[in-house]
């Protein structure tokens, strides 16, 4: 009895750290995905747009940081989400350089102010020839499908309207 109290503990204990359950099922909308509670919100908005919509939802923008969430989530997007194209994620300009960095924001709690910044790993999924910052103002870090199943990253303005998919972190 003792012991099958214990694990009952334990499970509350992970579902009040993570959000999760034992089984790491993800809250609704949420699917699990490479560890992490992503959801693809269908409908199309800016990246500021974007960033609130996922806060509505108590996440974020995803934070595609390393390979293996990155291959199970272009993986997904193929699967379910043929006929788009184009995804938001955290990633955002750092001061006008080129260089790229993810944000995270809490728009609800803190007005828009940046919590933190996670660098933008260097992990060659950049589409040949990217980041180009075309036009001279593209700031913001998209998923593209290029070609079917070839998902990389693209630097595009954050005015542009896509898709957005959202990281919930509990």
């Amino acid at each position: 009895m003792v012991e099958i109290q214990t694990v009952f503990q334990a499970s509350l204990l992970l579902v009040g750290l993570f959000g999760c359950t034992v089984e790491s099922a993800c809250p609704d909308p949420f699917t699990l995905i490479g560890g992490r509670c992503i959801y693809v919100n269908a409908t199309e908005a800016s990246w500021d747009a974007s960033v609130i919509a996922c806060d509505a939802h108590g996440a974020n923008l995803v934070i595609a940081d390393n390979h293996e969430l990155f291959n199970q989530l272009a993986a997904h997007l193929e699967n379910n989400y043929k006929a788009q194209k184009n995804f938001w994620t955290a990633g955002r300009k750092k001061n006008n350089s080129q260089v790229f960095e993810w944000k995270i924001f809490r728009t609800a709690k803190f007005l828009d102010e940046i919590l933190q910044y996670k660098s933008l790993a260097e992990m060659n999924n950049w589409h040949s020839g990217e980041p180009n910052n075309n036009g001279g103002n593209e700031d913001s870090l998209e998923i593209h499908n290029h070609k079917s199943g070839n998902f990389q990253f693209n630097d595009i303005s954050g005015a542009t309207l896509r898709h957005s998919i959202c990281q919930f972190d509990g």
